[in-house]
């Protein structure tokens, strides 16, 4: 998954609906996309999105 940098704040992967988080003993809060599985470090929650970024709204809407 090809991930770029943010330009509209609003849009990162840390608001996606694809952003899976868990708990790790070791490390504390871990961040995965349930897209293609790649870990999502802390700095590109804020940084990064991907073209298949999708809020929970967006996701809920029917298409016509």
């Amino acid at each position: 998954m090809k991930l770029i940098e943010v330009t509209d704040e609003s849009k990162c992967c840390c608001s996606c609906k694809h952003n899976i988080r868990s708990i790790n003993v070791a490390w504390g809060c871990v961040c995965r996309c349930d897209k293609d599985g790649h870990y999502i470090g802390y700095i590109a929650n804020f940084t990064e999105v991907c073209e298949e970024w999708e809020t929970e709204s967006q996701g809920n809407q029917s298409i016509n």
